[in-house]
């Protein structure tokens, strides 16, 4: 079209719309006017002013006939027949406060919860981590045959740094708490070892202050520290002259020389082990700085590990390169680490929100089935409704009314109903998603991404809208049957009646269906549910108190030290009124894995992993009394043993290391070459030390008076 046609339209569709009454009072004058002319011309020749208006009249076609053709023209009309539309269903729905209210409370639950489970699922599993080019970074662990994905051996991973071509950098990472000491009150916080390289990996620059530097990696020159935005905000206010200041972080002083920024987001370091630890999200950063005891072939696998892939290069190359590095490993220490040791590389969104993915995905279906029974069981009340309203229906009919203008007015009514429920199911999203945030579990990622934002309130309006056509289309499509029940004779309305009822049959057996679904899917959790509470977790809590101390290593910078804290503190515990026994443990059950080292048996030429990755528990003679375990073979600690090269173990391990044999009086190995063998003088009942779900670890415990830990469970059984 001409450019002149689009300048004279739009501004005409433009006043139509916005000044619709204008245009229609110019619209009247216009064709009065032109019947003014015409009636003149037919007075002119020779007729009558009453037969040259009427033939005037006739020529036109009709008055409102015309104004519609006008207004046809104008391809605006649409809007206002929907405003009237609307303005029709809102008196509608104040004839009917009961309905309405039922309706609106019903969508806004249903699409609340659904929008509130959608906005986890989209900050937690959907979306992209929130690094620059997320999509490169990986996670690394070791893999055995027996034991999968392992974590990873800090020796090792300075050989995939050195060797490695795969990656730009890659990070070991660590964690525990620590204690920190300054002006302010003593706190203990979730703390994290890392490889200075983390930060630039992640694309991450300190709001304040620098990153680490590659020369403070080493034992000595470690004594730096970067915080957290919370931790800024919370403990020291802010404070904009943070920088330079000195803390005390397990009685050694350390100097802040940043603060992280707001929008980063680092997860639970729990979440980045293949195996279930449980650690909060760090919020002081120390350099790693690898002590000499840590870089032995068969230590602990202590470590995680993340890398940026090179771009181009592709998981399976990275795995295989780091393969053949692992190799090379297991040949030489052999007897430490046995003979197929291998890599494992996958991308670090899936690792954080892998063991989330599947279960957050599944209540957002089970809510989504909950609206959708809502919509049913609102397309009943509909259909209800129908019925009362055939004559209204059939007048509007009789007078003129298509019936697309008839479905139109059901449809418009429905998504009127949809979008009072919608805006209500954002205020119920909002309150969904503090609920929920208050009573996650602990292990689920990104909680601190999840909010109400844009996106979730523009998926309410997509599902208030899908949900306004299903509750409408169905009732609209019966409006044909509803007029011709009302016009045609009487004997033929029960055709039009069984109709209706046939498809509120249908409706209500939907419903029927979907709940019947959602029953049986409750049940069975329910059932899971019984069946982890009722499942045998190898220990007694009842009446048992615990409470967890982390001794500055300053102050206790060696074992004997260490040991005389703890056995002052067993000693005065124990005289305390309603004690029946105390006891010390490095860790407790339910509370994750850890300390995990590599087994191997003595006399055998099987490879230790084909044996056991067993957990490492440092625990008083008391422990297995305290925590009600069963002794099964052998016998316990006593005072004599610390000195003394031995160890209980497990149900479990004895059955993998030494399968049909009399474990008693059998030595293993591990850690370090330069730890001694121990003995086995004990086994006890296997216990769940990850979760009710998980099976049950493959436990070594050690006397107290011999472990390396630094952090302490006490545990008190009282009466």
């Amino acid at each position: 079209m001409r450019p002149e046609h689009w300048l004279f339209t739009i501004p005409l569709r433009l006043r139509s719309l916005f000044r619709w009454a204008q245009t229609d009072q110019e619209l009247d004058d216009e064709l009065r006017e032109h019947l003014e002319r015409k009636t003149e011309e037919y007075v002119a020749q020779g007729m009558t002013q009453e037969e040259a208006h009427r033939r005037a009249r006739l020529d036109l076609g009709g008055i409102e006939q015309t104004k519609e053709k006008c207004r046809d023209a104008r391809r605006v009309n649409w809007i206002q027949d929907f405003v009237q539309d609307l303005r029709f269903g809102l008196r509608l729905l104040r004839k009917s406060p009961g309905f309405t209210a039922v309706a609106v409370l019903t969508l806004a639950l249903g699409i609340g919860t659904t929008t509130a489970m959608f906005s986890i699922v989209d900050k937690v599993v959907l979306r992209p981590l929130s690094y620059a080019d997320s999509g490169q970074l990986v996670m690394i662990d070791e893999w055995t045959p027996s034991f999968g994905p392992i974590p990873v051996n800090s020796l090792h991973f300075q050989e995939w740094r050195r060797t490695a071509t795969s990656f730009d950098q890659i990070a070991l990472v660590g964690g525990g708490d620590v204690n920190v000491t300054d002006s302010s009150e003593p706190e203990r916080l979730p703390g994290a070892r890392v490889s200075p390289a983390l930060f630039p990996i992640l694309a991450v620059q300190p709001q304040l202050g620098r990153a680490f530097l590659s020369e403070e990696d080493v034992p000595g020159r470690d004594h730096v520290v970067l915080i957290g935005n919370e931790l800024w905000r919370g403990r020291y206010s802010a404070d904009p002259h943070i920088l330079d200041r000195t803390i005390s972080i397990d009685g050694v002083a350390h100097e802040i020389v940043g603060v992280l920024p707001a929008n980063f987001h680092f997860p639970k370091l729990g979440a980045l082990y293949p195996v279930t630890i449980l650690q909060e999200k760090p919020q002081i950063w120390k350099p790693i700085a690898l002590r000499p005891e840590e870089l032995t072939p068969g230590g602990g696998f202590n470590f995680v590990s993340i890398g940026r892939l090179k771009p181009g290069v592709t998981l399976i190359q990275a795995s295989s390169e780091l393969d053949a590095i692992e190799r090379g490993f297991s040949a030489q220490v052999s007897k430490a680490l046995g003979s197929d040791l291998r890599s494992h590389v996958l991308p670090l969104k899936d690792r954080i929100v892998g063991r989330a993915r599947t279960g957050l995905e599944l209540m957002l279906m089970a809510v989504g089935s909950v609206l959708f029974i809502g919509c049913l069981n609102l397309m009943n009340l509909l259909l209800a409704r129908l019925s009362s309203r055939r004559r209204e229906l059939a007048v509007r009919s009789a007078i003129g009314a298509s019936r697309w203008r008839l479905t139109r007015q059901m449809i418009v009514e429905s998504l009127t109903l949809s979008a009072m429920g919608g805006a209500c199911g954002v205020f119920v999203a909002y309150l969904g998603v503090r609920l929920f945030l208050a009573v996650a579990p602990f292990d689920l990622p990104r909680l601190d991404e999840v909010h109400v934002d844009m996106s979730v309130v523009m998926f309410a309006l997509l599902v208030s809208t899908i949900a306004g056509l299903v509750i409408g289309i169905w009732p609209a499509s019966q409006l044909s049957a509803a007029e011709i029940a009302e016009v045609m004779p009487s004997g033929t309305r029960s055709t039009s009646g069984r109709g209706v009822g046939r498809l509120r049959s249908a409706v209500v057996s939907g419903q029927v269906a979907l709940g019947a679904l959602c029953l049986i899917a409750s049940g069975l959790l329910l059932e899971s549910l019984v069946n982890l509470l009722n499942v045998d977790r190898g220990f007694d809590a009842s009446q048992v108190v615990t409470v967890g101390v982390n001794p500055p290593v300053s102050q206790y910078p060696t074992l004997e030290k260490r040991v005389a804290f703890v056995r002052t503190v067993l000693d005065e515990l124990k005289v305390l009124p309603g004690v029946t026994s105390v006891a010390a443990a490095n860790m407790l059950p339910l509370s994750g894995e850890g300390g995990n080292s590599a087994l191997s048996v003595a006399g055998t030429s099987t490879a230790l992993f084909e044996h056991a990755l067993g957990n490492i528990r440092t625990v008083s003679s008391d422990y297995f009394r305290t925590m009600g375990m069963s002794l099964q073979a052998g016998r316990l600690f006593n005072d004599g043993d610390q000195q003394r090269q031995v160890a209980v173990i497990s149900t479990s391990i004895a059955k993998r290391a030494w399968p049909g044999e009399n474990p008693i009086g059998k030595r293993f190995h591990f850690g370090p070459p330069s730890v001694p063998d121990k003995e086995v003088i004990g086994v006890v009942n296997d216990v769940r030390s990850v979760s009710l779900e998980a099976g049950p670890s493959f436990n070594v415990y050690i006397s107290y008076w011999q472990g390396p830990f630094i952090a302490i469970e006490f545990a008190l059984k009282t009466t």
